[in-house]
């Protein structure tokens, strides 16, 4: 198995939380109670940016990134900005595997 590049990493971003594809698909039921604010925050979540850089590309303030984010959390119920963040970049990449699958990659254990 591969365990350095592009596909590496997307097993370790989407096996990051503990029973994580269980968790991630039932936020993404949850997808649709985003505002579509909400949903842009979310997706650039998936790039790790800073509230900062993420106000910056959306033309609004640290403190409103900082809130949609709370709400984002609250209405995934994914416990925190860390979990959203791998949410989002799941949804944005499409990324669908299972904790086994991660074995063996170079960076896995301690994530989460």
């Amino acid at each position: 198995m591969d365990t350095k590049g592009p596909a590496a990493a997307h097993l370790r971003v989407a096996n990051a939380i503990p029973d994580g594809r269980i968790e991630v698909e039932a936020a993404f039921r949850r997808l649709d109670l985003l505002t579509e604010r909400e949903r842009g925050v979310l997706l650039l979540l998936a790039t790790a940016s800073p509230n900062r850089a993420i106000a910056r590309t959306l033309g609004i303030s640290e403190r409103t990134v900082k809130a949609h984010v709370g709400q984002i959390v609250a209405k995934l119920a994914v416990g925190s900005r860390t979990r959203a963040a791998i949410v989002a970049y799941v949804w944005k990449y499409g990324v669908h595997c299972r904790l086994e699958d991660a074995e063996g990659i170079e960076g896995m254990r301690g994530i989460g």
